[in-house]
């Protein structure tokens, strides 16, 4: 059985395995790597390349344009891309998610900011390229 879940406060996401053979454990966990690998680059080029459209500010000397409601956001210090991260945690089981503490208020919003974008969209939309590469690493190991 193979479910994918983000929890509630949208930091981690979690694919988990049950019932397989040794060597479909083995092509798991190295198609886990891949889609972390596939779901950190993809939200990380989204906060960095998205078209931004909320109100021009200035930071450090700089006039930057901050992200609108329902955008990624604006990568300002880098301090959110870099901390989009992804554990394997076993064959069954890998996290993705971001360290950085903010990230809750920027998906879920709160009274003063309006909610972005962030790891459940990246998630979402990559879902079609994950479950390919799950199959194509469950067909090997189903060949050995």
């Amino acid at each position: 059985m193979i479910s994918i879940k983000a929890d509630p406060n949208n930091k981690k996401t979690f694919l988990k395995f049950e019932t397989l053979s040794h060597d479909i454990f083995y092509e798991i966990e190295k198609a886990f790597w891949e889609i972390g690998k596939l779901v950190t680059s993809k939200l990380s080029n989204n906060i960095l390349r998205t078209k931004k459209s909320g109100v021009m500010y200035k930071y450090l000397g700089r006039r930057l344009r901050a992200s609108a409601a329902g955008e990624y956001p604006r990568s300002r210090s880098g301090f959110l891309r870099n901390s989009i991260n992804f554990q394997v945690k076993s064959p069954t089981k890998m996290e993705v998610g971001l360290s950085a503490e903010y990230a809750e208020y920027l998906q879920e919003g709160t009274k003063n900011i309006k909610k972005r974008k962030l790891l459940n969209e990246v998630v979402a939309d990559t879902d079609q390229e994950q479950r390919n590469i799950l199959e194509k690493r469950i067909d090997a190991g189903v060949k050995r």
